[in-house]
C-alpha cells in the first residue's frame, strides 16, 4: 500500500506587516555663526503597499512644491527674507544654506 504525501500548505501570516515611513523637509541655515537644521516631517504607517505609495507621493508632491517656493523666493530681489509656510518659519536669505527632502523606512 502506497500513500501519496500531500504538499505542505504555505503558512499564512495572520498578522499584516505594518510598514512605517518618515518623509521630512530639512532646511539648513546659519544662526550666530553655527549651522542649524530645521525639519518638518510626516509619518506614514500602513500595511497596504499601494496605499503607502499613494500617501507618500502626495506628501512628496507637497514638499517638492515647498522647495520650489523657497527657491522662487530666493530669486525674488524685492525681499530679504524667505517665508516657509509649512513651518511658519521666516529666514533671512543670507542665512539660508540648503533644503532637501529625506525619505526613510522606520523599523
Amino acid at each position: 500500500m502506497f500513500f501519496k504525501k500531500k504538499a505542505p500548505e504555505p503558512i499564512k501570516n495572520p498578522v499584516p506587516i505594518i510598514k512605517k515611513l518618515k518623509i521630512s523637509l530639512d532646511i539648513s541655515y546659519l544662526q550666530c555663526g553655527k549651522v542649524y537644521t530645521s525639519s518638518y516631517s510626516y509619518d506614514i504607517v500602513g500595511d497596504n503597499a499601494v496605499e503607502m505609495e499613494t500617501n507618500s507621493r502626495k506628501i512628496l508632491d507637497t514638499l517638492e512644491l515647498a522647495i520650489s517656493n523657497i527657491y522662487t523666493q530666493l530669486n525674488d530681489k524685492t525681499s530679504e527674507y524667505i517665508f516657509i509656510e509649512e513651518q511658519s518659519f521666516i529666514l533671512n536669505k543670507k542665512d539660508f544654506l540648503n533644503c532637501n527632502i529625506t525619505k526613510r523606512i522606520i523599523d
